[in-house]
C-alpha cells in the first residue's frame, strides 16, 4: 500500500512531535522531511531524525529570510555540521532566495552568495536542494533549473504556487513542486495545480507549524486531506495520487549524483 509524504515540514518546531507522528501513522504519513532555518535548529532536527529514522528524513540548511544574522563565519559553521552529518542528510533546505526581507541589490546578492554556497554542499553530496522562493520565483527557478543542467540533480520549489506559467517552466525543466494545506481554500492555487503544475513533479507538503486561514495550523498529518482537495482536481483517486506522488518523491530523492 502507498503511503503519504510531506516534503517539506519544520517538524522540529511541533508542539508535541510524539503525538503528531502517531497520528501521522494513524493517516499513513510515512515520510516527513524536516527543514529547520538556522545553525540553532540543526540539533533539534538531527535529534529527530536520530529517534525517528524510519519516518523523518533530515534536510539541513540556512533560511534566506535570516540572511542578515549569518556572517561568513557562521555560514562556515552551518556547512561543517552539514558535512559532520553527510550520512544523515538527504536534502539541503530550506534554502533558496527572499526578496521580502532582501529589498536591495547588495542583500540580494548577500542571499544568492549563500544560496550558491549550499548549492555547492548539495552538489558535493549529491542530493536535492529543498527551495523557498519568496517574491524571488524566478530567480530561484532559476538556480534550480541550472544545478539541474549542471549535475543532474533535483530540486523540490516549496509552496510554488503564485505563478501557473513558471509552474509549467519548472515542470518542463524537471523541477518538483510541493502544494500544502493552502490549496484547500485558495481557488488560484486550486488552478495552478489543475492546470500547471505536471503531474510527474507534484509533491505534498504541511510546511507545519504554520497556520493556515479557515484551517489552523498546518501539520503533517493534514497531508491526505491536502491530497485529497488534489485528487479532486486531477480526476483521479486519492490512492492514485497517494500512488504518484510517492512515486515522485522516491525518484526526486534517488535519481542525484555526485559531481
Amino acid at each position: 500500500m502507498s503511503m503519504w509524504i510531506d516534503a517539506h515540514c519544520h517538524l522540529h518546531e511541533v508542539s508535541d512531535v510524539e503525538r503528531e507522528l502517531e497520528e501521522c501513522r494513524r493517516q499513513r504519513v510515512s515520510k516527513i522531511v524536516c527543514v529547520p532555518a538556522r545553525l540553532e535548529e540543526f540539533e533539534r532536527a538531527t535529534n529527530l531524525k536520530n529517534v525517528h529514522n524510519d519516518n523523518v528524513l533530515l534536510a539541513l540548511g540556512l533560511h534566506p529570510q535570516y540572511f542578515s544574522e549569518f556572517s561568513d563565519e557562521y555560514t562556515d559553521k552551518s556547512i561543517d555540521y552539514i558535512f559532520q552529518h553527510a550520512p544523515m542528510v538527504s536534502m539541503i533546505g530550506e534554502v533558496g532566495l527572499d526578496f521580502k526581507y532582501a529589498t536591495d541589490k547588495e542583500q540580494q546578492t548577500r542571499q544568492e552568495f549563500i544560496l550558491q554556497k549550499q548549492v555547492s554542499v548539495a552538489r558535493q553530496l549529491g542530493i536535492p536542494l529543498n527551495l523557498h522562493s519568496r517574491r524571488a520565483a524566478r530567480e530561484t527557478l532559476n538556480a534550480a533549473i541550472q544545478y539541474k543542467r549542471e549535475t543532474g540533480n533535483n530540486s523540490i520549489l516549496h509552496w510554488f504556487t503564485h505563478s501557473g506559467k513558471l509552474a509549467k517552466q519548472a515542470g518542463k525543466n524537471g523541477i518538483y513542486i510541493s502544494v500544502g494545506p493552502a490549496v484547500i481554500h485558495d481557488e488560484n492555487i486550486q488552478r495552478i495545480v489543475k492546470d500547471c503544475i505536471n503531474p510527474n513533479f507534484l509533491l505534498l507538503e504541511s510546511d507545519a507549524p504554520v497556520e493556515y486561514e479557515g484551517l489552523g495550523i498546518g501539520l503533517p498529518s493534514m497531508i491526505p486531506q491536502v491530497g485529497n482537495v488534489v485528487s479532486k482536481f486531477l480526476g483521479v483517486s486519492d490512492n492514485h495520487l497517494c500512488e504518484l506522488v510517492e512515486r515522485n518523491f522516491n525518484t526526486m530523492l534517488t535519481e542525484n549524483k555526485k559531481s
